[in-house]
């Protein structure tokens, strides 16, 4: 939660999709991966090849079905830090 914390509240990274995937589908979980601003939350499969095809189909999914925003990346990585580094008050 706190990585996705940190990105959805970094300007340079908050366009980003995040997709949380877990062993559990609490519903209080998922309520807070949403409130946080996580664009999808998937529970994954208990068993390995279903694990591997979970992962597959997410890389399908949002590698060529998926419209990404066309926001500009950082120019930098140093912006990017820079951004969480103010986020931090640092």
């Amino acid at each position: 939660m706190d990585v996705l914390k940190e990105i959805k509240g970094t300007p340079s990274l908050m366009h980003i999709p995040i997709v949380v995937a877990s062993g559990t589908d609490d519903p209080e979980l998922v309520r807070k991966v949403y409130a946080l601003n996580g664009n999808c939350f998937i529970r994954k499969p208990d068993e390995l090849g279903q694990f591997l095809r979970f992962i597959e189909m997410c890389y399908e999914f949002w590698g060529t079905v998926v419209t990404l925003s066309p926001k500009i990346l950082p120019d930098s990585h140093d912006e990017a830090i820079r951004d969480i580094r103010q986020s931090r008050g640092y």
